[in-house]
């Protein structure tokens, strides 16, 4: 009985982790296909709903097919379960890095920032990064000792894409002025 409870339990929390990631996705590839960065199609808002529907359906087709294409390949469900969420647990760590790195500066910008700030973002940090090293070493079986690298090579094309953007000063400005005007929607 509680083996029934927990499957449920770990659907409903697959399925809203899907979800949330499909909304990100489309939300991003909407805002950057209004700058023309991405395919225009993607930044077409629904008439009545105004939300970014073609962009979702784009994203929730992608979300199907790449583990629907494994299981085509054989794969079982546990493994493609395993391979997808340790590659996008990279990202996850990646954020909180960035977060633990950033929090510091952002407080210290405002000048609120404390010394327990400080130690709290160092320690966290550290934690992210023990998780991070041990994709390293020891070395992980196949194929996961080449999952880090598949990521790796995704920062890589993000900083390929990044720098290609910084060319465009004004979809930069265009994007920020997009940003500023949803902050100022939200807090009115």
């Amino acid at each position: 009985m509680l083996g029934v409870g927990l499957t449920v339990g770990i659907v409903f929390s697959c399925f809203s982790c899907c979800l949330a990631s499909i909304n990100a996705a489309s939300r991003i590839a909407y805002a950057l296909a209004r700058h023309s960065f991405f395919p225009a199609p993607l930044g077409v808002a629904h008439t009545r709903n105004q939300t970014p529907h073609v962009a979702v359906s784009v994203s929730a087709l992608l979300a199907f097919l790449i583990p629907g294409s494994m299981l085509l390949f054989g794969m079982s469900d546990t493994t493609i379960y395993g391979y997808l969420g340790t590659i996008s647990t990279y990202g996850f760590l990646t954020a909180y890095l960035l977060v633990s790195i950033a929090a510091p500066v952002y407080l210290s910008q405002r000048g609120e920032l404390r010394s327990q700030h400080v130690i709290i973002s160092i320690l966290a940090g550290f934690f992210m990064l023990i998780p991070v090293a041990g994709s390293f070493y020891p070395i992980p079986a196949f194929p996961y000792n080449i999952f880090p690298y598949f990521f790796l090579l995704y920062l890589a094309a993000g900083g390929w894409l990044f720098s290609t953007l910084g060319h465009r000063a004004q979809i930069i400005r265009n994007i920020e002025d997009d940003g500023e005007a949803v902050q100022a929607q939200l807090t009115d």
